[in-house]
């Protein structure tokens, strides 16, 4: 099925998608949106990827978000 996602972030400086993901770049604090509903499976340090947050939208449909981020769960 096609699912539409929404970016993470509201005030972006630039995007750099990949074969794997897409890179946002920014350059204020602001707060990260899940880009669509799903299970958080996953929040916090993971090896040498720093936090890390997984969202588990379904049908075999992960967001990744890998950074340096502090993460309030709501």
């Amino acid at each position: 099925p096609s699912m539409r996602f929404m970016a993470p972030l509201d005030q972006f400086a630039s995007t750099t998608p990949s074969d794997k993901g897409v890179t946002f770049k920014f350059a204020q604090l602001q707060p990260i949106k899940a880009p669509r509903a799903g299970r958080i499976v996953y929040n916090g340090e993971l090896a040498s990827y720093g936090k890390v947050l997984m969202i588990d939208h379904g049908d075999d449909i992960r967001t990744v978000m890998l950074g340096r981020f502090n993460s309030r769960l709501q």
